[in-house]
């Protein structure tokens, strides 16, 4: 075979099939909705930097009491490592700086203390979402589990995990008989597969917790939380009995067959849908909706992902609300034929791999809930390689958002 060696890397496209390269061209073509940060000086996303390491898939959270600080969390590239054992997840408080566009360790990372589980072929932490709850801030990771998964899911209060999120004086202490304070190993309804991730909490308006499994094209899965030990209930989806067609009219279409796949990627958080500075906005269970991310990815030779929001209700049966029209797209964003290509072996039609693993209210004091003029922080993996983010006004996530039974915003 004859690769064509181009001034940015090498094209691989002929080791696809004729159906496959007009597949990929075809999902190349789709419309997006650009989003552009508010961080950066050019609308960029900005990149983060772990100083001594090297790791992506990062997350973001607003560090509790220091002013203008997150605490960045991602997972240790290993790419250079002898062995493919040992994972970690990285965390450090960190800064924006601006001439540079990066989020910085203010200090070398250090490594998040989550102890291996049951296998000595596969330790630590794989594929963490670190996220804020109503009152605590959680991760829930993968790891080999107990309960007929080769990956199952874990969750465990991060306060007990690394200094940056406990501060004494706020009363923000852990307690034995608070939610998760021990590593926990999280169910889910059968099925069970073999290998389970990207798992996302919500909470109701009564801060009840759930778990939510899945998001496919016709079909959700999710159940209700016991939070001393992680055991759930019975698989509620059925109960929302609208999903079936707001999924079928509203869920972006991909192709099916073994190179395309839809499934849920980040946390969620609450949003209500109008403006905090509005005097006359309060949160109810008629304006106030749990918003995620998911995502359709493809991989024709290398991944592609697009994400999109869509809204459920707060309150059961948690019925889907509305579903994003188009995708996103981050400024910043590696185009076809562009240098993010340069010493790589990639089809020369495809788009930058970014993967949206996290999302986070910007601002000390922000946990789960907020409204449409707050802002909110996207962190992404680019390429498996590096870690990005980008901040937005909550209400441009609600872009183009077409509704259940009918309607959109414009």
């Amino acid at each position: 075979m004859e690769k064509k060696k181009m001034a940015e890397g090498v094209d691989v496209s002929d080791l696809l099939t004729p159906e496959q390269f007009a597949a990929s061209n075809e999902n190349m073509k789709i419309e997006h909705i650009e989003l552009r940060s508010q961080m950066t000086k050019d609308g960029k996303w900005f990149t983060t930097d772990f100083v001594t390491q090297n790791a992506y898939n990062p997350g973001f959270l607003p560090h509790p009491y220091k002013p203008e600080t997150w605490v960045m969390f991602a997972q240790r590239d290993k790419s250079k490592d002898g062995d493919d054992i040992w994972n970690s997840e990285l965390v450090c408080e960190a800064v924006y700086h601006e001439g540079s566009q990066t989020m910085k360790c203010i200090d070398p990372p250090i490594i998040l203390p989550i102890a291996s589980t049951f296998s000595d072929l596969c330790v630590g932490p794989h594929d963490a979402r670190v996220f804020n709850g109503p009152n605590a801030p959680y991760i829930i990771y993968g790891s080999q589990g107990p309960a007929g998964s080769c990956l199952g899911q874990y969750i465990h209060d991060l306060r007990r995990l690394t200094p940056f999120l406990y501060n004494e004086s706020s009363g923000s202490i852990t307690h034995p008989n608070e939610a998760f304070f021990w590593p926990t190993d999280l169910h889910r309804p059968p099925p069970v597969g073999g290998v389970e991730k990207n798992w996302f909490a919500f909470w109701d308006m009564d801060d009840d917790m759930y778990l939510h499994y899945d998001v496919k094209p016709t079909k959700r899965s999710f159940a209700k939380v016991n939070t001393s030990d992680g055991s759930v209930g019975d698989d509620l989806a059925p109960l929302a009995t609208t999903d079936d067609q707001c999924m079928k009219d509203l869920m972006p279409a991909y192709h099916h067959n073994d190179r395309e796949w839809i499934h849920q990627a980040t946390n969620s958080l609450s949003i209500t849908l109008c403006k905090r500075a509005d005097p006359t906005c309060h949160p109810t269970p008629d304006n106030t909706f749990i918003m995620l991310l998911f995502q359709t990815k493809t991989f024709y030779m290398h991944g592609v992902y697009y994400p999109y929001i869509m809204l459920f209700k707060r309150t059961a049966p948690f019925q889907i609300h509305g579903i994003s029209a188009k995708p996103f797209w981050y400024s910043g964003r590696g185009r076809m034929n562009e240098f993010w290509r340069w010493s790589t072996w990639k089809p020369k039609d495809q788009t930058q791999m970014v993967f949206t693993t996290q999302m986070s209210w910007v601002g000390q004091g922000n946990m789960y809930h907020g409204f449409l003029d707050d802002r909110v922080i996207l962190a992404f993996g680019i390429e498996d390689k590096h870690g990005g983010g980008l901040d937005v006004v909550a209400g441009d996530l609600l872009q183009g958002m077409r509704f259940c039974g009918g309607g959109e915003v414009g």
